[in-house]
């Protein structure tokens, strides 16, 4: 056992490694004995299905309520962030995925696919159209998988996570749609954390929206039967930046428009004091 191994151990319980920036700090925090027999009590309880917006209601509550409006701090629920992300990021990317799936059906003409290879593979000689319908379905999944979702001002990664878990439920539709209709065997999802982007000017929520993302992606991952890395459980997001997203600087110390991440889509708040949200 490498020591590396040799120090997640607890007795003989393995402790997880976990990563992420709010676990750079290895210091104790200093609890009672009530303190103490409390975080047992949570410990063993079951947090798989935690609703990870929970983090930004905490993050929210745990401001100075001066502090909240400056910092554009405010809480949204699924139900009026559905209201953005569907229209703006969901609908026109149901929109392309129909149009795909006309144009697969009209090259197939009522034709059946080939039938597969005796290991359950697609067979190497396929007529055109085939070939072709594929291409148009691998092209959607493609686009898919580079779609860049921006909120440029994340706070604790709402908007971020439920968008997050609407694009994995499409790419996984279009997957089966594709075993379906053209027998091409199954495919590994490959939306995750890094098709989101948010810029965020206060520490500790940058890191909540980190960990709330990795948190949806997990769950999804697991309610589909799919497994995950555990090696670290969470990775750090480049793609969630620390800093203003309003006013940059030059390298003379002239204020300037900050600039943002390229994305296909914005989502956030309305704008709030000197932040989106």
């Amino acid at each position: 056992m490498s020591d590396r191994e040799a120090g997640r151990f607890f007795g003989t319980q393995r402790i997880e490694w976990f990563n992420g920036g709010l676990f750079d700090v290895d210091s104790a925090l200093s609890f009672t004995r009530d303190e103490l027999r409390t975080v047992a009590e949570a410990s063993n309880l079951d947090w798989s299905q935690v609703e990870p917006a929970i983090l930004g209601t905490l993050f929210e509550r745990g401001l100075d309520p001066a502090k909240r409006g400056q910092l554009g701090a405010h809480y949204t629920d699924r139900e009026k962030i559905l209201m953005v992300v569907d229209p703006v990021v969901m609908t026109p990317l149901r929109r392309v995925f129909a149009a795909m799936q006309e144009r697969v059906n009209g090259l197939m003409k009522d034709r059946e696919p080939s039938p597969l290879t005796r290991e359950g593979l697609r067979r190497a000689n396929l007529p055109k159209w085939e070939t072709n319908a594929e291409a148009e379905w691998r092209g959607f999944l493609d686009r898919l998988r580079h779609v860049r979702v921006l909120d440029p001002a994340c706070g604790s990664g709402n908007f971020l996570y439920v968008t997050l878990r609407l694009l994995k439920d499409l790419e996984q539709q279009a997957i089966r749609w594709g075993a379906e209709r053209l027998r091409i065997t199954g495919e590994f999802p490959r939306v995750d954390p890094h098709n989101v982007l948010g810029i965020e000017i206060n520490p500790y929520a940058k890191e909540l929206a980190g960990v709330a993302i990795w948190i949806g992606h997990i769950q999804w991952m697991l309610d589909h039967g799919y497994g995950f890395p555990r090696d670290p459980v969470l990775q750090p997001l480049d793609n969630i930046e620390l800093r203003d997203a309003i006013l940059a600087y030059d390298e003379e110390g002239n204020p300037v428009p900050a600039a943002w991440p390229e994305a296909e889509c914005i989502v956030g708040n309305p704008p709030l004091r000197r932040s989106v949200r």
